[in-house]
């Protein structure tokens, strides 16, 4: 009986024991649940990898960030602010394995590398080049606000837009490790000849041969193309005369009406004059006129009162002087000494009628010019009516001279043809209006342009049937040209200057690597003929290392040369900045100024072709310099001997 109540204790006590493991357990708040459930849902969802980005909390395909790599780069403070500076970025794992990390990291064209300021706003950049098998990156960053050292941080992961480092100021900026142009103008730049690719003082520079390499690009590029200087031309016509005998030296022109009177020199010493009688109607030379007179420089005017042609001389050190000539035999009827008047150079007379005329002189250079108002009298003698000088400006070097009819006021109205270019044989050439009155300044009223490449010799004007003017002017060529217009249609070109002087900074990185000719020229902005650049950057005294800038303004060329040994042949990259802001030419190696020339004016815009390694003449290159350049930049605005600085300091690493 006991083991009986025993066992049936034991059999109580296991189902006991069954009851309590099948009866559930307390249940936890519901809010415990829930996040609990949720958790072990997603643990159960995600993979293993862990080295992708999360890109959506709730994609079961997502990853969880990877460790993020970053690299802080710290700018030196400037010498004044600076507003949207590109500075650079240069990148080697070679050599700095902090730099490592970051180009592993980067996609391999680096397209997911961000920018940020100090703020964690991104910053503008561009990648000059990017290798991430190579461990090397050349990266441009837009500064914004430059003031003081500042630091940026580079990371990777982000492929949104970059932005713009080379605003709209930038007309062309070409980093030369191709032919790319980073501007807003994305001007197509073209490869001629021989070029390679060398070590440049930022990344690769372009080499060039010094014999046939040269870039052209953009034509034009854009630099405020509508405020540029451009002188209007007035066409003309070759009348067709050729000279039937071998004379020379073509000097002053003038007509009657049937005939044109063509001086020029019998002997090459240019001590003996010679007039030649030219029929208007077929252009054929009927008769020569010898003088024996020293008439260098003779400028001609036909007087019709007395039927006879008056004549001027002067000149390379010779006295003025003027004769009356019979215009059928060239027999000198009268002359007179005015050595004494003006200015003593060369000198030109236009006869008035009644026995006045107007003398005009100049010095040697044809920078400053006189007119002396005559009556002449029997014997050489003469009364001085009026006086003008005119010292203002360099009109150039006058060549012809013709008026009309003198005004109520006693004011004359001359027409002074003048050589304005860098020599009498370029561009440009002008004819000028000016009003010379009794007890006035000389008033320079109108100019227009003639281009022709050779020198002017001579100018005349003969009556219409309609009362106006046709205008004929010589050259030292033995031609004569008659300009398409009538006087009073003639096209000028206005001395105004536009509200803007084209102000530009040119930059560049050069190595000079030898000399093949005189001017080697490497980087030009028109073509050199007559002058015709905007502006350009040449070797000039090679023997000394001398460099030139050089602008056209206002149809004009000027130039700007630094000491002997700016530019060295020592291997090295040096940085040039060439400055006009109107009021000046600047021109700077390796940041720091190395000469300056206060001038003013427009720059005239001839159309032609930016060039690099080469000048331009006639249309084809030539003048080719030898050695490599880097970084070209052209921007419509003055950059500040600070920027310029901080330019040249980027390459200095080279």
């Amino acid at each position: 009986m006991r083991q009986f109540k025993h066992s049936i204790l034991a059999l109580l006590l296991l189902l006991l024991l069954v009851l309590s493991a099948c009866t559930p357990a307390s249940e936890p708040p519901a809010e415990t649940t829930a996040e609990s459930t949720a958790a072990e849902a997603e643990s159960t969802a995600q993979p293993e990898s862990t080295t992708a980005p999360a890109t959506d909390s709730t994609d079961s395909t997502t990853e969880p960030p990877a460790p993020s790599v970053s690299l802080t780069v710290v700018f030196p403070a400037p010498a004044e602010p600076l507003v949207n500076f590109p500075a650079l970025i240069t990148l080697d794992g070679t050599k700095n394995p902090d730099h490592a990390p970051l180009l592993d990291a980067c996609l391999e064209n680096g397209s997911d590398l961000t920018v940020a300021a100090a703020d964690g706003s991104l910053l503008a950049h561009e990648l000059a080049s990017f290798s991430k098998a190579e461990q090397k990156a050349e990266i441009w960053v837009l500064l914004p606000d430059y003031r003081t050292e500042t630091a940026v941080t580079l990371s990777c992961g982000d492929v949104s837009p970059t932005g713009t480092v080379f605003g709209s100021e930038y007309k062309l900026v070409l980093h030369m490790s191709d032919d790319t142009d980073s501007s807003p103008t994305a001007a197509h730049v073209d490869a001629h000849g021989k070029i390679t690719l060398t070590s440049g003082a930022i990344g690769d520079a372009m080499q060039f041969d010094g014999s046939s390499g040269y870039l052209t690009a953009g034509t034009p590029l854009p630099l405020l193309p509508e405020s540029a200087f451009l002188p209007t031309n007035n066409p003309y016509t070759d009348t067709g005369y050729r000279k039937p005998t071998n004379w020379e030296y073509a000097q002053g022109l003038t007509t009657d009406g049937e005939y044109l009177y063509f001086a020029g020199h019998f002997d090459k010493q240019n001590k003996g004059a010679s007039i030649h009688k030219i029929r208007m109607s077929d252009m054929v030379e009927v008769a020569v006129f010898e003088h024996a007179g020293p008439m260098h420089s003779a400028i001609l005017d036909y007087e019709p009162e007395t039927d006879t042609i008056f004549a001027s001389t002067g000149g390379d050190g010779r006295a003025a002087a003027v004769w009356e000539l019979d215009k059928n035999t060239g027999e000198c009827l009268g002359q007179w000494d005015l050595r004494t008047l003006g200015f003593g150079g060369g000198a030109g007379v236009i006869s008035l009628g009644n026995r006045e005329i107007l003398l005009y002189t100049s010095a040697s250079d044809g920078a400053k010019i006189a007119f002396n108002h005559l009556r002449l009298s029997e014997n050489g003698g003469y009364d001085v009516l009026s006086e003008w000088k005119y010292t203002d400006s360099d009109l150039g070097v006058g060549q012809g001279l013709d008026s009309l009819s003198r005004s109520g006021d006693g004011s004359f109205i001359v027409y002074y043809l003048a050589d304005a270019g860098s020599s009498v044989s370029v561009d440009p050439h002008y004819v000028y209006q000016i009003r010379l009155t009794p007890g006035a300044p000389v008033e320079i009223q109108k100019r227009f342009h003639i281009s022709i490449k050779a020198e002017t010799e001579g100018l005349c004007f003969l009556t219409r049937a309609d009362g106006g003017y046709d205008v004929y002017f010589g050259t030292n060529e033995e031609r004569i040209y008659k300009i398409d217009a009538p006087l009073a249609s003639l096209q000028e070109t206005p001395f105004e200057q536009p509200e803007s002087v084209n102000s530009f900074t040119l930059s560049f990185f050069v190595r000079l690597d030898g000399i093949d000719n005189r001017y080697p020229g490497i980087i030009g902005y028109g073509d050199m003929t007559g002058n015709k650049n905007r502006f350009s950057l040449h070797l000039f005294d090679d023997s000394v290392g001398k460099l030139r800038f050089g602008t056209c303004l206002n149809d004009k060329w000027t130039k700007l040369d630094t000491a002997g040994g700016a530019l060295p042949k020592d291997g090295a990259f040096h940085h040039v900045a060439a400055v006009y802001d109107g009021p000046e030419m600047r021109l700077y190696i390796d940041g720091v100024l190395s000469c300056k020339m206060s001038v003013s004016g427009v720059l005239t815009d001839y159309g032609a072709p930016f060039s690099i390694g080469a000048d331009i003449e006639y249309g084809v290159p030539a003048f080719f310099f030898r050695g490599a350049v880097d970084e070209v930049r052209l921007v419509s605005t003055v950059r500040s001997e600070a920027w310029i600085m901080m330019e040249a300091m980027q390459g200095q690493s080279k």
